[in-house]
């Protein structure tokens, strides 16, 4: 993608009770449904701000971290709403709540619901969405900006 360097990672998924554990001794430990965390970090540079993003897949959320200002920033939560079905075609709604920062601005409420009908489109299991928002104020470029994040998340989704 142009304008975008990514350097990636994957987060150590195992407690410090289980550091030194043979793969036999790990193969005996009793599994949970959907444990561990399924857990990926990005950083690139997008539009020259460096930006991190961080995704960890729970059994029923997916919580991204976008930030570009070392923190988490508004705290959003988007659900699906019960599908509306239109000409046989199913239309997903989604219901977005700022939790903690900006309730003002629109455009995180866009944000939400834009990453929230990703994952609800590519993923097997019907999830929620918890997104920690930490962008710096980009006038003009936001669209570009936000377009590049997404089809970045896009590119790297583990759910």
């Amino acid at each position: 993608m142009q304008g975008v360097e990514v350097v990636e990672g994957v987060l150590p998924s195992l407690d410090d009770g289980f550091k030194g554990l043979s793969i036999e001794e790990l193969e005996k430990v009793p599994k949970l449904k959907g444990f561990p965390v399924k857990t990926k970090q990005i950083a690139a540079k997008i539009e020259g701000i460096h930006t991190e993003i961080i995704i960890n897949v729970y059994l029923d959320y997916v919580f991204i971290i976008i930030t570009q200002t070392n923190k988490i920033g508004t705290i959003i939560e988007a659900t699906k709403d019960q599908d509306q079905y239109f000409e046989g075609e199913s239309e997903g709604s989604f219901s977005v709540k700022v939790h903690i920062g900006k309730r003002d601005d629109d455009l995180n409420a866009i944000y939400g619901r834009q990453l929230a009908q990703l994952v609800d489109i590519t993923s097997s299991t019907p999830r929620g969405l918890i997104l920690g928002l930490g962008l710096r104020e980009n006038k003009g470029n936001e669209r570009t900006t936000f377009s590049k994040i997404y089809h970045l998340i896009h590119s790297q989704k583990i759910w």
